[in-house]
């Protein structure tokens, strides 16, 4: 298990030759101490260009399983955001996890739905979590990814048990990130490099290599 500087403890999957937290980040600190602004406000969420996070539907209930809710400038602006010794994956380590998992090269660079059943691989199985059909899941990584929903960048929630995206690190442009994108109806993975920094997305850490 790994603990967050808030004592969130995490369990943890190895695949491959990458070890993953098997639950999306619920820490509200930083490494050095530093409080993520806590932004429930829906006019300022819309307006903020500095790391934000909150809870979905601004509902505490829901920090357990689903995590937080973090905007790009939480998860990509600063590296210490995940616990010591890990950090939030680059664009490049999900298509390794990927291409693990049985994607070709060619399919992980391409954009929107990619793979066959790479996403169901993922997901974590039943409707628990997700929506119906949650199509092809049998989280035979072990990842556990769960239906969890977003914050647009209106400031609104929603999709909660239909799709869950994750953040990357990888900064395409000045407005805009690379993230990953899983629905219950759809097997695959949805990779999206014009994700607006604004949207709150959960983050997945992955431990750094030695």
């Amino acid at each position: 298990t790994v603990k967050d500087i808030d004592g969130n403890v995490y369990n943890t999957v190895t695949i491959g030759d990458q070890v993953w937290l098997k639950e999306n980040l619920r820490t509200t600190r930083f490494n050095d101490g530093t409080p993520i602004p806590h932004v429930t406000d829906i006019t300022e969420w819309r307006h903020h260009d500095s790391p934000a996070y909150c809870w979905y539907e601004n509902d505490i209930k829901y920090k357990e399983p689903y995590g937080a809710l973090y905007n790009w400038h939480a998860a990509g602006d600063r590296n210490d955001l995940c616990p010591t010794g890990w950090h939030v994956p680059s664009d490049e380590e999900w298509k390794e996890l990927e291409i693990y998992l049985g994607m070709t090269r060619e399919q992980a660079d391409g954009t929107v739905w990619r793979g066959t059943d790479q996403g169901g691989k993922i997901k974590e199985a039943g409707t628990d979590h997700w929506a119906e059909p949650n199509k092809g899941a049998t989280n035979e990584s072990g990842l556990t990814v769960l239906g969890t929903g977003r914050r647009f960048t209106s400031g609104l929630f929603g999709t909660m048990h239909q799709g869950s995206t994750i953040w990357t690190s990888t900064q395409s442009s000045l407005s805009s990130a690379t993230y990953r994108h899983f629905a219950s109806g759809n097997a695959g993975i949805g990779r999206n490099p014009a994700g607006e920094k604004k949207f709150g997305f959960p983050v997945r850490c992955i431990r750094n290599k030695e």
